[in-house]
């Protein structure tokens, strides 16, 4: 199923089969069946509303990073995810509840903690994240209080040891070409923290205690079309308008295509607490796919009134990359990746995603001075194993390199998951 823009996502476990931002690098079986944000309804099927279910969802994740003039970070941290999903009362009503931990393993020399892996001052986090009361009738699904969302600008970011969680109240409705969803949502935790704050406040705002209403809509008319729009606003901070579309079609047997755009509006509204802002960014991307190989070019546009923000979780960029955004004010930014799946090579269960992207003209937007260039080239291997014993598994290993004009960055990722799950 192509895409999806509506607000409430139900994400069915923490391990890295629902990373929002690592399944954006997964190499898809060709160029039509890589991965969208989930539509809201599909989550929502995976998830085990009809049975009483324990989850229990491990990970272990090392982070290494070198940049010039910096000391370098090397943080090794192990936990996970233990949910748990009580039957439906009368067939429409259910509970769920969820916690998180996330152990530092070794030390990181005493210097503040810059992996969001743990806590800032390399201490443990221990969470009381999801628990909600989820109703549903008909084509609509209501959940209420502490949730996962997968929206643009507003979800999980499920790309260290803890999630993002939010404090709300989300609506859902679905027919067989329609997905729509409705919320507020009042406070967030986010990856690296214990304590839920408002989005006002986690947007940056240092009196605002306001929340965020935000709904969405996609339509897929058929097999070949998919569009979505989607908005929040925070009437003390900022609001944010997204549209986007994708064209799918089949070239031959072997070859397939995809035609994909976006658009970001953002502005600062009412008290403007995070400054007086008006921007926008546009992307385009084309993704041809030949046997297990798919080809990418990209780019995007930034105005110049200010640089993207997303405070709320992932942006849905298509060059949001490992070290940076490339949607600073005024930058012009490319990509060229290609990715491929092993299995023809007998190395069943391995893929690679590797993708080289450049930023060029970014500039101050108040001194309209201009910044140093952004390079980066990421390489990325999974190991994910769909049978067999291994079954639950994935791991995955990352690296980054790139440059901010003279500056050069570095990074390394080891992330090892492993879902188990069992009745009650």
């Amino acid at each position: 199923m192509l895409g999806s823009l509506a607000l409430i996502a139900y994400p069915t476990g923490f391990c890295a089969a629902s990373e929002a931002e690592l399944e954006q690098h997964v190499a898809p079986e060709s160029a039509t069946s890589a991965a969208l944000p989930k539509s809201a309804f599909q989550s929502l099927i995976d998830f085990p509303l009809l049975h009483p279910q324990f989850t229990l969802s491990l990970r272990s994740y090392a982070l290494a990073t070198g940049t010039d003039g910096l000391p370098d970070q090397h943080t090794w941290a192990s936990g996970g995810r233990l949910g748990v999903t009580f039957p439906e009362w009368h067939g429409w009503l259910s509970v769920g509840a969820a916690a998180y931990a996330a152990f530092p393993v070794g030390d990181s020399g005493g210097r503040p903690n810059r992996t969001l892996l743990v806590a800032s001052d390399d201490k443990r986090l221990l969470v009381a994240g999801e628990s909600y009361l989820n109703a549903r009738h008909g084509n609509f699904n209501l959940r209420l209080f502490r949730q996962l969302l997968d929206a643009p600008y507003l979800n999980d970011y499920d790309n260290r040891m803890i999630p993002n969680v939010f404090e709300g109240y989300t609506l859902l409705y679905r027919t067989d070409t329609l997905y729509a969803g409705l919320g507020y949502v009042s406070r967030m935790k986010a990856r690296d923290s214990e304590e839920y704050v408002s989005m006002a406040e986690a947007a940056g705002a240092r009196r605002g205690a306001s929340g965020v209403s935000a709904g969405g809509v996609r339509w897929h008319p058929n097999k070949r079309l998919t569009g979505e729009a989607f908005t929040l606003y925070n009437p003390d901070v900022f609001s944010t308008a997204y549209v986007a579309g994708t064209f799918d079609t089949q070239l031959t047997d072997h070859a397939d295509l995809r035609i994909s755009s976006q658009f970001t509006s953002q502005h600062s509204v009412g008290q403007e607490e995070v400054g007086k802002f008006d921007t926008h960014t546009v992307g385009v991307k084309a993704e041809l796919g030949y046997r297990r190989a798919v080809f990418t070019l990209a780019a995007t546009q930034t105005a110049d009134g200010a640089a993207i923000r997303s405070p709320f979780g992932q942006r849905p960029s298509y060059l949001s990359m490992m070290l940076f955004d490339f949607d600073r004010a005024h930058e012009d930014a490319w990509l060229a990746g290609v990715s491929y799946r092993l299995d023809d090579l007998g190395l069943h269960g391995w893929s690679f995603v590797l993708n080289h992207v450049e930023g060029h003209g970014a500039q101050n937007p108040t001194q309209h001075t201009y910044l140093a260039d952004h390079r980066e080239t990421d390489l990325t291997v999974d190991y994910r194993p769909q049978r067999g014993a291994l079954e639950g598994l994935w791991l995955r290993l990352r690296y980054a390199d790139g440059s901010e004009g003279c500056r050069n960055l570095h990074q390394w990722r080891a992330i090892f998951n492993y879902e188990i799950k069992g009745r009650k």
